[in-house]
């Protein structure tokens, strides 16, 4: 099972994500700051690691950066209602920063449904498991 990072402890992204991910048997880890995200992924970087970005908020992207940079194998879902070359153009800063093969995109609206197969796919992806078998 997996750890999806979350970068909002407020948010009902959160909860609907937080609801999915549970049932599904992963494990939800929520940081509010980079600061917060630094001391747990200190503790937390085995295994395969998921962060789910909500691009309406500067503080999602700088907790996606201090991540990035302690779990090199962190794959990224990116969330927005925005088309993906917008996205990109939005979060540029953030997106190139990360290797193409570990972002993702999901549009809203979306179902709980579409989330959850858009978590599985992006946690099957050519290279997850391997990178964190070798940081393991």
């Amino acid at each position: 099972m997996a750890n999806v990072w979350m970068a909002d402890k407020n948010n009902l992204l959160l909860q609907i994500v937080g609801r999915c991910v549970r049932r599904a048997g992963h494990t939800i880890i929520s940081c509010s700051s980079p600061e917060e995200a630094l001391a747990r992924a200190g503790r937390v970087r085995r295994g395969e690691n998921l962060l789910v970005v909500d691009l309406t908020s500067e503080e999602q992207s700088d907790v996606a950066f201090v991540l990035t940079a302690c779990i090199p194998s962190l794959k990224v879902l990116f969330i927005s209602e925005l088309p993906v070359a917008k996205v990109e153009w939005k979060a540029r800063r953030l997106v190139y920063a990360m290797a193409a093969h570990r972002r993702h995109v999901l549009r809203r609206p979306f179902t709980t449904r579409d989330l959850m197969v858009k978590i599985e796919h992006v946690l099957e992806a050519p290279g997850a498991k391997a990178q964190a078998a070798v940081q393991g």
